[in-house]
């Protein structure tokens, strides 16, 4: 079920794979336990970090130039980021 989602097939499609595969045997899923299980790996795949702070950081070692700014607190409030090529 993990590479079907990375691979970017839809919740639906991928309970539909599942239940070709397994013709035999009842699936439990459904098309919501599908995508929350995706949400939930996409939140441990962000290490804690907001979205934006996940993508800000990923972009420090790339040919991306990023302007950020930050509040008193430095969180990150915006994030603007660009590719000479683009």
């Amino acid at each position: 079920m993990k590479k079907l989602g990375e691979a970017g097939l839809k919740p639906a499609a991928i309970l539909e794979a599942m239940k070709k595969t397994h013709p035999n045997e009842k699936i439990l899923a459904t098309v919501t336990t599908i995508y929350l299980c995706r949400r939930k790996a996409l939140l441990e795949s962000l290490q804690g970090l907001s979205p934006v702070s996940h993508l800000n950081k990923t972009l420090v070692n790339t040919d991306f130039t990023t302007a950020t700014k930050v509040n008193n607190d430095r969180i990150l409030k915006a994030l603007f980021f660009c590719h000479a090529k683009s």
